[in-house]
């Protein structure tokens, strides 16, 4: 048997549904912190003469250099990658956020 919802159950049911404005400033955020990201990623080879250059390193030093950042990249989307599956996206952000 259905009972009556009152007046403020219907209210706050209403409210739960309503979208925030919190969702746009997620969705800016993850779009600075990819943009961010990739810029980085893909300017290596842009300032690496500089870094040669500032450093003095070698071909050989600065080619090491570079595998060894694209290496941190790997290890890290091998282990979130695999969080993500175990726990979904919701889960691996909020295990980010405790450690």
């Amino acid at each position: 048997m259905k009972t009556a919802a009152s007046p403020q159950d219907k209210a706050l049911q209403t409210e739960l549904r309503r979208p925030t404005r919190f969702r746009w400033f997620v969705l800016l955020f993850m779009f600075l912190f990819y943009l961010i990201n990739h810029a980085v990623r893909a300017n290596i080879g842009v300032i690496l003469p500089y870094i040669k250059k500032e450093f003095l390193l070698t071909n050989v030093r600065a080619g090491a250099l570079a595998s060894f950042f694209f290496l941190g990249y790997t290890l890290t989307q091998e282990r979130i990658g695999h969080e993500r599956d175990r726990s979904g996206m919701a889960g691996t952000i909020m295990q980010k956020r405790r450690s």
